[in-house]
């Protein structure tokens, strides 16, 4: 059996590879593992991301919020969440945590 972790990373590099259905299989057995043991909200919103499930990653970053993780601090620049700066939520989530993104001019991430 994987750990949080391995299955976390899992989700990440196999989206990153460009394989969404390992990325989504990865997920899918965190989030299964999460009903039975401890996983942390921002591995569950890093892999939430990456398999393409936008809502459970916003909902796992909600988690964070009110679990006070520390990882919070770095959510603008973490390219896990790089496909959420278009989403209305993100600019939200940014604004209740005191951060932005710092972006070069003109950039799209310029906007949020």
């Amino acid at each position: 059996a994987s750990g949080p972790q391995a299955l976390e990373y899992g989700a990440l590099v196999a989206a990153a590879l460009g394989n969404q259905k390992r990325a989504r299989a990865s997920y899918g057995l965190l989030a299964e593992l999460a009903g039975t043991a401890y996983v942390s909200s921002w591995a569950l919103a890093r892999a939430a991301a990456a398999a393409g499930d936008i809502d459970c990653a916003f909902a796992a970053l909600e988690r964070a919020v009110r679990e006070s993780i520390s990882s919070l601090v770095f959510v603008a620049v973490t390219p896990a969440f790089d496909a959420l700066h278009g989403d209305p939520r993100f600019a939200d989530l940014l604004h209740r945590l005191d951060l932005q993104i710092h972006a070069p001019p003109g950039s799209a991430d310029a906007r949020v």
